[in-house]
């Protein structure tokens, strides 16, 4: 069972989806819903928490709604400072969630949204966690805005039967006559997947970008072109070396042996030829994929949990890929000669979709492998650097970009389809956007080649935390 903690979000509700397409669609139940604080903040109570009309997969979470009758307090799940408002709301939401007859639950994602406001010296937090299946995770802690995320999957245990329980927490301050603060939960729900039993697992969750230790974090590591040396600082503990690579080769990582670590690999321009260290049994293979002018895109097309060995070809905006899965070749046409190559899995179908970004117009363009239509979005200026991942922890990949003259990180949510900015960086930073803290969401982050130095952001807290690990000549391996 893996936990995830996205954000961002905004509204909640509970939406059953599956994985296969029966003649007749497949139907979740929610039973033994109630709540800790009746008649307060959640309303468990059949008519409020109920399955969506139109949508028998969806069940949204109701709240009360006015003023309690004897001290006229808010019964609405909001703290605040105002005169009969509640300095703190909690409150906790349990249930089971039910598989149909033959189906299992392989996924179960809590979305929760509001609205805050603070003014002066006053402030708004509050945080929220749930226990899944007798596992409890933190989902979140927040100030002024409430919306969040958190996702787990089930790969090996097959539950048919999940109980949940959810508990949120806000807290108001205010120094008398030195400002004013709210904080609201408006909306929630629970997203729910299912699979049949009689079906084969499907493939456990690729590795996170930069993760060579298979913790489920990115791990700090740098490719030294002059001695064609990988320095990693591993998240789990340690630091290691290792010596694979020229002058002239180009850093192309990825889970090629589908073990959830990533692999030590390189594209050599003169010859075409990839060069890769399995991680799974230290064997070594070369496969020639490519001419001196190809930019690398390794990324697992197939959805077969394997990194395909893929190259997008400048010169007439066409992309080489060898499926991981079959050993077959595809070639694709996509793009311009200008175009920057943006690879991600932004449907959110664990296939990488086809994707360029045009600078001369700040348009991307993607092609989703779930439906094959072909979407677009301006978003960035020609002087930006892409930096895309999943920043909501929503499964899909987020269009992003850098911009340096600002030092601004620009993102669109495709949780939401919210637009975020960030400033983080200065202007001769490389981005390293990557899942450092292993709660599922993309986090931004600099490498500084002045001083080697790396800057995170952990989506998980919020807080910031630095590391010098390489120097001005290194390449940082999640560069973008």
């Amino acid at each position: 069972m893996t936990f995830e903690s996205p954000r961002m979000f905004a509204s909640l509700a509970i939406a059953v989806l599956s994985f296969a397409t029966p003649a007749r669609a497949q139907h979740a139940t929610f039973s033994d819903v109630r709540d800790a604080v009746p008649l307060k903040f959640f309303d468990a109570s059949p008519d409020r928490t109920r399955v969506q009309p139109g949508a028998p997969n969806t069940l949204e979470i109701g709240f009360e709604s006015g003023r309690d009758s004897g001290d006229l307090r808010d019964d609405e799940f909001r703290a605040s400072t105002e005169t009969f408002g509640n300095r703190v709301a909690m409150d906790t939401l349990s249930f089971n969630v039910v598989a149909p007859a033959g189906y299992y639950v392989t996924s179960i994602t809590y979305q929760q949204a509001g609205t805050g406001s603070i003014i002066r010296l006053a402030d708004a937090r509050g945080a929220s966690s749930w226990i899944v299946d007798s596992h409890p995770a933190h989902l979140g802690s927040f100030r002024g805005d409430p919306s969040l995320v958190g996702k787990v999957t089930f790969t090996a245990s097959r539950p048919t039967v999940v109980p949940i329980s959810i508990t949120t927490s806000l807290f108001v301050f205010a120094p008398p006559t030195s400002g004013e603060a709210t904080i609201e939960v408006t909306s929630a729900k629970v997203v729910v997947t299912v699979a049949s039993l009689s079906a084969p697992a499907p493939p456990e969750d690729a590795s996170a970008p930069g993760d060579f230790d298979g913790d489920g974090k990115a791990d700090m590591t740098v490719f030294r072109p002059s001695t064609g040396t990988w320095f990693t600082t591993r998240s789990s503990g340690g630091t290691s070396g290792v010596q694979w690579g020229i002058s002239g080769d180009v850093p192309a990582p990825g889970d090629y042996d589908g073990d959830g670590r990533i692999d030590i690999a390189v594209f050599r321009p003169s010859t075409g030829t990839w060069f890769i260290i399995n991680s799974s049994t230290g064997n070594t293979s070369s496969v020639q994929w490519g001419i001196a002018a190809d930019r690398v895109v390794p990324a697992d097309y197939d959805g077969d949990g394997k990194t395909d060995v893929a190259v997008f070809r400048p010169s007439n905006g066409a992309w080489f890929i060898i499926n991981s899965s079959t050993g077959a070749a595809t070639a694709i046409q996509w793009g311009q000669s200008a175009d920057v190559a943006v690879p991600g899995d932004y449907d959110g179908d664990s296939r990488a979709d086809i994707a360029v970004f045009r600078p001369s117009t700040g348009a991307w363009f993607i092609v989703n492998s779930s439906t094959g239509v072909a979407t677009g979005v301006q978003w960035g200026i020609s002087a930006d650097i892409t930096v895309p991942g999943d920043y909501d922890g929503d499964g899909r990949t987020d269009v992003a970009v850098f911009r340096p003259s600002s030092h601004t990180w620009f993102i669109i949510n495709s949780s939401t389809g919210n637009a975020v900015a960030a400033q983080w960086g200065i202007g001769a930073d490389v981005p390293v956007p990557g899942d450092y803290d292993g709660d599922g969401r993309t986090d931004v982050a600099v490498f500084r080649p002045a001083d080697g130095t790396w800057f995170v952001i952990n989506s998980s807290t919020g807080s910031a935390t630095g590391l010098q690990w390489g120097n001005s000549a290194d390449v940082p391996i999640l560069m973008r």
